[in-house]
């Protein structure tokens, strides 16, 4: 009976701290929805992510053993987001089809309460952008095992569109079917990637398995959910979207498979203290000469977290190259260095500043 009575009397304070969380999460909405308004009448963004990181960041310090900064995190961006959607759900388009990983990236940093629609390609997300079709895009820029993708790079090349943001995002491959049962799997279907880079887990456990190419991923997902006898390898968003089992979580070969995000927008937003620039330029052809452009970053004491070249398309043998530096390009010391590169090149282009993704988020 007493152990009754402890439990009981345990509920009875859980509902009523329950009801002070709601009443509470009552209050934050009516505030953000007259923080909208403001917005509004301000003709100010409605996504503000310098805002949005620095709730979350103020929030993480009061992280600890009960209260990790991933559950801390995970609540909030869902508070932030739903709170963003009452005041108008942003328009995201992004690198389709439906349930790609670019999906499932977008939905990590806008929440569900966004309005998303896939785009064929690379370029359409960029025009539906420019059209003001949607808010913001997303699309992939380099992936740590396959490299940078090339043709969003490209895009930069001759649009005005800036970067607003970037996402890290774990890629993790799950076999998924009707029935979640692996003695009915009969064969196995997925895009080349996918079934290239689970061939080790596939060859230990259904080594005798038929396996099937497919365009996509998510193509692969809509084709089990019709077929008890098929399992899809794809993300869990797409097992999620055509109602799949999953016979087995994270079977690719690697545990290291990242893909780095880029959310586009008409403009990039301010500084947070946090951030990262991108630009992208062509040297003179000189000896020395992308030395002396490198130089122009050391002596600022900028840290330069990448840098590739490609053919800029514009000639033979001419190349543009693409760089990644901590700062933002109105901090005093990120201008002095950008001034100075000036010099030694024939084409400068500022491709966005923006608040550094949270690498803790990908997994």
């Amino acid at each position: 009976m007493k152990e009754k009575r402890n439990l009981k009397e345990l509920r009875d304070q859980i509902d009523l701290l329950d009801d002070d969380i709601l009443s509470l999460l009552k209050k934050r909405v009516g505030l953000a929805k007259k923080l909208g308004e403001v917005k509004k009448d301000a003709n100010l963004d409605i996504f503000d992510p310098a805002r949005e990181e620095e709730v979350i960041k103020r929030l993480l310090t009061f992280s600890s053993d009960d209260l990790p900064e991933k559950f801390i995190g995970s609540i909030y961006r869902e508070v932030i987001d739903f709170s963003r959607s009452l005041q108008r759900p942003p328009r995201i388009a992004y690198l389709g089809p439906v349930a790609s990983f670019t999906y499932s990236a977008a939905l990590r940093r806008f929440g569900s309460y966004s309005d998303f629609f896939a785009s064929v390609s690379t370029d359409d997300v960029f025009d539906a952008v420019l059209r003001k079709e949607a808010d913001f895009g997303v699309v992939p820029v380099e992936n740590s095992t396959e490299g940078i993708v090339s043709h969003t790079i490209d895009q930069f090349i001759e649009s005005d569109l800036k970067i607003a943001g970037e996402i890290f995002l774990r890629i993790t491959f799950d076999l998924m079917s009707k029935t979640g049962k692996i003695e009915d799997v009969k064969r196995v279907i997925s895009h080349p990637h996918g079934l290239a880079q689970t061939r080790r887990w596939i060859s230990h456990n259904i080594p005798r398995i038929e396996l099937v190419e497919a365009n996509s991923t998510s193509e692969a997902a809509l084709i089990a959910s019709k077929d008890k006898a098929a399992a899809a390898i794809g993300s869990e968003e797409a097992g999620k979207i055509y109602e799949l089992v999953a016979v087995e979580r994270d079977i690719g070969d690697k545990s290291d498979n990242y893909t780095r995000f880029l959310i586009i927008a008409e403009k990039s937003p301010k500084a947070t203290g946090n951030d990262k620039t991108s630009i992208l330029f062509s040297v003179k052809d000189k000896p020395g000469i992308l030395h002396k452009v490198l130089g122009s970053f050391a002596k600022g004491n900028i840290n330069l977290t990448k840098i590739e070249s490609r053919p800029s398309r514009r000639g033979i043998w001419d190349y543009v190259f693409f760089l990644d530096m901590e700062g933002h390009a109105e901090d005093k010391k990120v201008k002095r260095a950008l001034k100075e590169m000036s010099r030694y090149t024939t084409f400068v282009k500022l491709m966005g500043s923006y608040p550094r993704g949270d690498k803790r988020s990908t997994t």
